[in-house]
């Protein structure tokens, strides 16, 4: 039945109970794919010490197209049940499971990836067939057999393992930048006051009201910090979006949605891969400021700029800055050396 998803999170949850009930590939007797796969899907996300069984998935299904001849899509098809197509699956909270839905199971499970970086920080990255214009059960809803068979077979995916390794690269970026922050945010030293004044505070502002702004600023990377050192984190692709014309932009969030995640659209991924992984980073923690502490945006720095409150007319006013996320984005690349000044100057207004 048509589910008409938008988000990752309800795509995940819908997964979690169907592979926590459902057998698969028992064609394959000697992996345990519905207690491996159950043990993956954690009620607040995808569990890291347990991502060794999506490789044991994608090695399975591999197998198996090698052993049999068969597409991947025949493969996956057998492996949830071919016989099955018509009849009902199982009754879930309300849901009636069948073939299709079994199939956009393991096909999410199929192109979810643990990327695993130094110093034990890891983020999940989405990257379903770039082909596919709706999310998983939406896409595969309506589809006969041979249709499934069809459509299974896309595994030209959104994000390369270029991009998947750029993602990591700038999350891990955005950690160290956060972490740099909250330690100096701690005691502020004159130069990291200067920063702080340059994208928050009004002309004139004093050394009291640099320090209160400091107060904030401390609490809210400590909250951005927490998110990119849980585990968590998910990098997805979002494909009603990004089929409507917002690959082009950046990345954006849902402020509803309860899982951790942020969906990467192309500029994010050619900052950095193009030499700009400073800008990579900086959306990063632009979007869990909009997660984390409910910023809004009120403006770009790249729009021409003006972010500091103390730069003059047309300005942002201290408070638009403290509740904008490109100021949040900008004072983590700023206080971490990653903004030529010329940049900075033109962002900010303030030489």
């Amino acid at each position: 039945m048509a589910s008409e998803m938008s988000k990752f999170e309800q795509c995940y949850k819908r997964t979690r109970f169907i592979v926590k009930n459902l057998d698969f590939f028992k064609s394959l007797p000697k992996e345990n794919f519905k207690a491996n796969l159950s043990l993956v899907m954690g009620s607040d996300g995808p569990r890291r010490r347990c991502h060794t069984y999506l490789d044991q998935l994608r090695a399975a299904i591999k197998n198996s197209r090698r052993d049999t001849n068969k597409s991947e899509g025949e493969v996956i098809v057998v492996g949830c049940g071919a016989s099955k197509a018509k009849s009902v699956g199982g009754l879930l909270l309300g849901w009636t499971v069948d073939l299709n839905d079994r199939c956009a199971a393991i096909k999410m499970l199929r192109h979810l990836y643990l990327v695993r970086m130094r110093g034990g920080q890891n983020v999940w990255v989405f990257s379903p067939p770039v082909n596919y214009t709706e999310w998983l059960y939406d896409e595969l809803t309506g589809l006969d057999q041979a249709g499934l068979e069809i459509w299974l077979s896309e595994d030209d995916e959104v994000y390369s393992h270029s991009d998947k390794k750029a993602m990591g690269d700038a999350t891990q970026q955005a950690l160290r930048w956060s972490m740099f922050c909250i330690n100096a945010l701690g005691e502020p030293n004159a130069k990291t006051q200067a920063v702080v004044k340059r994208w928050f505070c009004a002309a004139g502002a004093d050394e009291k009201a640099v320090k209160n702004v400091s107060k904030k600023l401390l609490s809210g990377f400590k909250k951005i910090a927490c998110v990119l050192n849980s585990n968590k984190l998910v990098l997805s692709d979002e494909p009603i979006d990004r089929n409507g014309g917002g690959w082009k932009d950046y990345a954006f969030v849902y402020k509803s949605e309860r899982m951790n995640v942020i969906y990467i659209q192309s500029a994010t991924l050619a900052a950095a891969k193009g030499g700009k992984m400073w800008d990579a980073a900086l959306t990063i923690v632009h979007e869990l400021s909009h997660r984390e502490l409910g910023t809004d945006d009120h403006r770009y720095g790249d729009d021409g700029g003006k972010l500091g409150p103390g730069s003059g007319d047309g300005a942002l006013s201290e408070k638009q800055a403290i509740t904008n996320a490109d100021n949040w984005g900008y004072f983590a690349a700023d206080l971490n050396g990653g903004v030529q000044n010329g940049w900075r100057t033109y962002v900010s207004g303030i030489a």
